[in-house]
């Protein structure tokens, strides 16, 4: 589903009643986060954040200006 482009609230719910599942933490026992779709998820939550969240440049105390 994730490469037909279908969004997890749509495929989460459509798999939940397909395993015959009551809740969705039954069926979430059952998804793994393939190394075949992680670099494309990335991609499409950076699209979607990158406005909401900033990137943040963070220092620690050790380190040179």
């Amino acid at each position: 589903m994730f490469h037909e482009g279908i969004s997890h609230e749509v495929a989460l719910p459509l798999l939940m009643t397909y395993l015959g599942h009551a809740t969705l933490s039954e069926t979430g026992k059952y998804l793994k986060l393939t190394a075949e779709v992680f670099p494309d998820l990335v991609n499409q939550i950076n699209q979607i954040y990158s406005q909401i969240i900033p990137d943040l440049e963070v220092k620690t105390e050790y380190e040179d200006d």
